[in-house]
């Protein structure tokens, strides 16, 4: 409650500042606007618990404000005279810029600005049809943010409320900025760091030697700051320079890798306006950069990229052509059909399929945005008059075609960061490869539930790191990862179940249940309206939202997915699990439900994960239909990280104890019931151990071995010589009140019992205290 206070107090703050800094600069504004000469050349404002300090000059041939001289609080004197929002009186119009001080005379500016503005946004020069030195002097460093057109010298509220969003989104930009450059400029020692931006000291940083946990903090500010940069460059207004690229075009070459590389530097170009990029498209010195802008361009949903074999419908292409319309920032966008030829475009386009053909040559009599760019690609060996007489269908004459030639550079370098291409833009979402239908088996304590979370990550991602990282026995789960898998949860893109013996096919999939509900959803005790519902199940509601979301990877856990009914469960679904029967494959089937009456079928988007616990059910016990249906995945003990304990006799070897105890399992049992390390994979002293063999391992061996106790003393190394009295297993006595012949008759039987005893037997330790018990399992 007191949070909520504090936050409705702190947003309540914000808006009254805002409307504070509304009638300053409405004030300020007007100074410029009418050329009116005031008594003060400077005056300050309050933001966010700071001091900003504007300066007005009318006396130049074009007239300014600018927010410079800063006394902002705690900020170095670094920043005393840099990079602050300028506005220009230029003509009828307003002019907001930001880029570095305008004062050309002090050269004591140590911090550098983020390089890749410069390829967003035009420079401010452009906006003046002379360049005369003083001109020169006072606006050469500052770039155009947005213009506004003022008429008769005077602005609406709505002008005015544009303006002063647009001045806070770049103030709000600028102390993110120096905040996270004062942060870890300190840190590097690199003294040509007055030459870098903050994206060059980040990196620099990642790569000086820092910890673990260092590098993980510095990866997530830096993932952070680019997201912030490219939701601030977005909003840049992007004003109609000579930039000219036909609106429908199609990428087609002899290498799909190489065709991948064009499309990068093409879409850079569209999106920053900028023809110099694919006149020099082979240049490789600035491949690394021109990847990142894009990966950037696609993480602002400025670039939309779909794979042949996704189901992109044309709801969805509307919808993007919706967002396109309603950017008011001059954006441009693009969507790249991968492989157009094997699209149905016709499914893709609808309605709007003629409109491709008033957009060739940059019509503008189409109705779909000018700021919208249709990039195909395509594999062919045909030149481009071949291509066009062979396909000879309609579509491809409302496209221009570009051809790829290949660059023995191009080859060379392109195998380093073939993988990274793919990781970043699923473009070869095909070549992402894990089983749809898995099952994670093995004995209890080897980590399938947690393995489960790591794979259902790796999948939904589709980050192959994280997968060949289980295999390898290196990947752990972070917090970080904790929190994406409960994100990906809530998005309903991960959902987790355990089966059970009474686990049904109306749970799973769909069934009919009764209700008591009101209109209101309401429950009431003396409502006698029985009303029967069709009720949709876990598995048909995670296909179908799969199905309406084709571009992303949707994983179903199955935890104990053994202890359930398999038949009973999936019914007629189980072949649909195949993965040559899902939705869009060649052998696509589906069924009618049998009561909602609708056709089903399963998406090739769902991977189903299980968990299996060996130790209540061999695999080969399970129904074949499912084993053929299904990839198993073992999950055996990881003795590797397991470590060793320090106790005052010695040190204990984990990994060696219970590796020793497994061996004997296996040939008195079976492969099924062996002990996962999970047992003692948090075991830290010698207390713990104690605690873990007590309640834990040792009713694990007397389930096993159905209180055979001969058998759980040969697995921990007992020897009929040993001091049974100071063992975990010690023989029971024979009551004294027996008879001696009834003793002589039981005088061979043994009676076991778990040696709980806490004291001293003659002054030595004995049972799970006794440091040799544990050593002696192994030595």
């Amino acid at each position: 409650m007191g949070e909520d206070i504090k936050e409705v107090e702190n947003e309540i703050g914000l808006n009254e500042e805002k409307k504070e800094l509304k009638e300053f600069l409405k004030d300020k504004l007007g100074v410029l606007l009418k050329l009116k000469d005031k008594e003060e050349k400077s005056s300050e404002i309050g933001w966010d618990n700071k001091e900003m300090k504007f300066t007005i000059n009318i006396d130049t041939d074009i007239p300014y404000i600018v927010l410079m001289y800063s006394i902002f609080n705690n900020i170095t004197d670094n920043f005393k005279k840099c990079i602050y929002p300028v506005f220009y009186l230029y003509e009828d119009k307003i002019i907001l810029s930001f880029g570095k001080n305008t004062d050309s005379s002090y050269n004591g500016i140590k911090l550098v600005w983020d390089k890749r503005i410069d390829n967003i946004s035009m420079k401010i020069m452009k906006c003046f049809s002379t360049e005369s030195g003083e001109k020169s002097n006072i606006i050469k460093n500052t770039n155009v943010y947005s213009i506004y057109k003022i008429k008769n010298k005077d602005f609406n509220e709505e002008l005015l409320d544009s303006i002063v969003d647009s001045f806070i989104k770049i103030l709000e930009y600028y102390l993110f900025y120096i905040d996270m450059y004062n942060k870890y400029n300190k840190e590097i020692t690199d003294d040509k760091t007055d030459k870098k931006d903050l994206k060059e000291i980040l990196e620099d940083y990642l790569k000086s030697g820092i910890s673990s946990d260092e590098q993980r903090e510095c990866e997530e500010d830096k993932k952070n700051y680019d997201e912030k940069f490219y939701e601030f460059s977005k909003t840049i207004q992007k004003l109609d320079v000579d930039f000219y690229f036909p609106l429908n075009k199609i990428l087609y070459g002899t290498s799909k890798i190489e065709s991948i590389y064009n499309l990068i530097l093409y879409s850079v170009a569209i999106i920053e306006r900028n023809q110099e990029i694919y006149k020099n498209a082979y240049n490789f010195e600035n491949y690394i950069s021109f990847l990142e802008r894009f990966k950037g361009y696609i993480g602002n949903e400025q670039i939309k990229f779909i794979a042949s074999n996704d189901l992109y419908t044309h709801e969805k292409f509307k919808e993007f052509c919706d967002e396109v319309e309603k950017d008011e920032y001059n954006n441009n966008y693009i969507l790249i059909l991968d492989n157009i030829d094997r699209s149905d475009v016709l499914k893709i386009f609808g309605d709007d399929y003629s409109e491709l053909k008033k957009r060739v040559c940059n019509k503008g009599d189409s109705k779909l945005s000018k700021n919208l760019y249709i990039l195909g690609t395509m594999e062919t060996f045909f030149n481009y008059n071949t291509l066009l007489n062979i396909k000879n269908i309609e579509l491809y004459q409302y496209f221009s075609f570009t051809e790829m030639y290949s660059k023995d550079k191009f080859i060379k370098n392109i195998g380093e960061i073939d993988e990274e291409i793919k990781g970043i833009f699923k473009i070869n979402k095909k070549d992402f490869k894990f089983p749809l239908n898995a099952i994670l088996y093995g004995p209890p304590g080897t980590g399938k539930t947690y393995n489960s979370i790591l794979y259902s990550l790796g999948i939904a991602t589709e980050k192959e790191v994280i997968i060949s990282g289980i295999k390898n026995n290196t990947e752990t789960i972070s917090d970080k990862e904790i929190n994406e898998f409960n994100i990906l949860k809530e998005k309903g893109q991960v959902e987790f179940i355990t089966f059970h013996q009474s686990y049904s096919y109306e749970d799973f999939v769909e069934g009919i249940r009764p209700t008591l509900a009101t209109k209101d959803n309401e429950i009431k005790e003396d409502n006698k309206d029985l009303k029967y519902t069709i009720h949709s199940g876990i598995f048909k509601n995670i296909c179908k939202r799969a199905i309406d979301n084709p571009d992303k990877n949707y994983v179903l856990i199955i935890d104990e997915i053994n202890r359930g009914n398999i038949s009973k469960i999936f019914g007629e679904l189980i072949t649909l699990l195949e993965p040559t029967k899902r939705l869009g494959e060649a052998e696509e089937l589906k069924i009618r439900l049998p009561y909602s009456g609708k056709e089903f079928g399963i998406p090739k988007n769902l991977y189903i994960l299980g968990t299996m616990n060996t130790a209540d059910r061999s695999i080969a016990l399970l129904d074949i239909a499912l084993r053929r249906r299904f990839n198993f995945i073992e999950m055996p003990p990881k003795y590797n990280i397991l470590k060793t304990i320090d106790c005052e006799e010695g040190v204990i070897n984990l990994q060696n104890l219970l590796e020793a105890i497994n061996t004997r399992i296996e040939f008195l049992l079976d492969k099924d019931h062996l002990i996962g390390h999970s047992y003692l994979v948090n075991v830290k002293s010698f207390d713990d151990l104690k605690e873990v063999f007590r309640s834990s391992i040792i009713p694990l061996l007397q389930e096993y071995f159905y209180d055979d106790f001969e058998k759980i003393r040969v697995v921990l190394n007992i020897g009929d010589n040993y001091n049974d009295k100071e063992s975990f297993i010690i023989k029971k006595e024979i009551p004294q009140n027996f008879s001696e012949t009834l003793k002589k008759k039981l005088g061979k039987k043994s009676v076991y019992i778990i040696n709980e005893a806490e004291i001293k037997a003659e002054g030595k330790e004995i049972g799970f205290n006794k440091y040799q018990n544990y050593t002696k399992i192994y030595n």
